[in-house]
């Protein structure tokens, strides 16, 4: 999805005849919070909390405080940690 954001060189708010057209790719993936990420795993909040802490877990955004998951990142995790048993 893309999204377009004119920048005034005057006043970002204020678009003018001879602005800068920018160009952002927005991501096209659903963002989970955490309870929705522990609610769809089965794992407790903290358990999140605590491998976000340690660098482990599924990779997060983090937009200002809150924190979230995208769907691709959470998919990739749970493939890369499936085990079949021999």
């Amino acid at each position: 999805m893309l999204g377009l954001v004119r920048r005034s060189r005057a006043c970002p708010q204020t678009p003018t005849k001879g602005d800068l057209l920018t160009v952002i790719t927005l991501p096209t993936d659903r963002l989970l919070t955490t309870d929705d990420l522990a609610r769809m795993t089965g794992l407790a909040p903290i358990t999140l909390a605590h491998w976000r802490a340690a660098g482990t877990g599924p990779a997060h955004v983090k937009l200002g405080r809150a924190v979230r998951y995208r769907d691709a990142d959470v998919g990739r995790w749970l493939s890369e940690n499936t085990r079949v048993a021999a």
